[in-house]
């Protein structure tokens, strides 16, 4: 994982079953941050053992873009 330099923001989203809302908030989130004047940024999206497509959809994000990342629970903590 790179390091971020100073100043830079990260983003935690934690989520569990969010697949079907899931892509709307994250466009709507890059879009803000991508005009925001803070860079470098990343997500980190904290998935709590989702059963639905959630890690799926954070997973493919990450391949196009390195500044979004995925922590993948193994079963729901709550």
């Amino acid at each position: 994982m790179r390091k971020l330099q100073d100043g830079a923001l990260s983003i935690v989203v934690p989520v569990y079953n969010e697949g079907g809302g899931l892509p709307r908030f994250h466009q709507s989130l890059i879009n803000v941050l991508q005009k925001a004047t803070i860079k470098p940024y990343e997500v980190i999206y904290i998935d709590d053992g989702s059963t639905d497509q959630t890690a799926e959809l954070v997973s493919q994000w990450h391949t196009s873009d390195p500044n979004i990342k995925l922590i993948s629970f193994s079963r729901n903590f709550g």
